[in-house]
Formats: structure tokens, sequence, C-alpha cells
């Protein structure tokens, strides 16, 4: 009987041990796809978030232009107009320091690696529209950064942003004003 007794613990230890992986394995398989799906939804939102602010950039961008001349494209120099597109540089600035804790940014890395020169580039625009009286010059090397990323994000996005109307007539917008101002992509 104790024989019996042994073999029937002998059998429910393994059960019970075979139960206790089947819920590890369900469990972990569990994690592995909610991890995923937590990832894809972070992507998502990095990514739309990223081309709001490149449309918010450009828009500010195209208003603070100065359009009396379309061959040679210049800032406007009233105070507003500085304003705003610094707000806009700032915004961005801001932006890209959150997308750079979301697994999106190192997707955004090597979509676009130029993205350190970018906020350079975008911290020297700033430093300059604090600290100096405006004169009605257009960054060239920043533009052509954010010209460059904004069509990266867009050529490379999934997300159903990047096909909105707006976005698809800023594009072209700006294919018009690089057309017509070459030396902004120098």
């Amino acid at each position: 009987m104790e024989g019996n007794y042994q073999y029937t613990i002998d059998i429910l230890s393994i059960v019970l041990s075979a139960l206790a992986l089947i819920c590890t394995a369900i469990i972990g398989y569990s994690q592995f796809v909610t991890q995923k799906k937590v990832d894809r939804i972070q992507t998502e939102n990095g990514e739309a978030i990223l081309i709001n602010l490149v449309v918010k950039y450009f828009i500010t961008f195209y208003n603070s232009i100065d359009k009396k001349n379309a061959k040679q494209a210049t800032i406007k120099t009233d105070q507003h107009s500085q304003l705003l597109f610094l707000t806009a540089c700032e915004d961005f600035r801001d932006g890209l320091k959150r997308l750079q804790s979301s697994p999106y940014f190192v997707k955004l890395l090597n979509i676009y690696p130029d993205i350190p020169m970018l906020e350079y580039s975008l911290v020297a625009r700033i430093g300059y529209l604090k600290n100096t009286h405006p004169i009605p010059t257009i960054d060239g090397a920043l533009y052509k950064y954010m010209f460059l990323l904004f069509e990266k994000v867009k050529t490379n996005s999934s997300s159903s942003l990047s096909k909105l109307e707006v976005i698809n007539k800023l594009y072209e917008g700006l294919l018009q004003l690089n057309t017509q101002n070459p030396q902004l992509m120098k």
C-alpha cells in the first residue's frame, strides 16, 4: 500500500511540475506578445509625434517666409514672426528630447542618421533667434536637415498620418519652395 501511495505522489509531482511548466510558458508567451504590442503602439505614437512636430515646424517656417521675392526666400524680421519661429524650433527640440526615450527613436536613427546634426543646427538657430537682432536669412543647414527628415519619415512611415492630404500638400509646397530656391538644399 505504501508503494502505491509513493507512486501516486510521484505521478502528482510530475503532473504538477508539467502544469507549472505549461503555465510558465503561457505566461512568458503572453508577456512577449503584450510587450510586442506595447512596442508597436509606442513606435506608432513616436512616429505620430514626430510627424506632428515636423508639420508644425514647416507650417510655421512657411508662414515666416517673406514671399515678396519667390527666387530668394527670406525670413520675416518682425518680432511676431521671429517669436513664432523661435517657439516652433523650441517645440521641435523639446519633442525630439521626448522621443529619445521612445522605442521609435532607434528606428528614427536608422531611417535618418543625421539627427545629431539636425539637433545641432536647431540649437544653433534657437540661440541665434534669442540673442541677436533678426536678419532676413534662412538657416540653410537647418532647413535641409528638417526637409530631409520630413522626406525620410514620410517615405518610411507605416502610419496613416503620413498619407493625409495636409501632409502631402505641405510636402508639395516644400518641393516647390526648393525648386524656386535651390540654395535652400545646398
